[in-house]
């Protein structure tokens, strides 16, 4: 996945939680993995 496409659906609100340590965008494994697994359901 793009660099992009994760900054423009945090800016929207869509994808895992990130946390953002001064300029630098971090996010959870167990969020990711969470986020994919909810993903993946929908989808079905």
């Amino acid at each position: 996945m793009a660099p992009k496409t994760l900054r423009n659906w945090r800016s929207a609100g869509i994808g895992p939680t990130a946390l953002k340590l001064h300029s630098v965008v971090r996010y959870d494994p167990a969020a990711v993995e969470a986020w994919i697994g909810n993903t993946s359901k929908a989808a079905a």
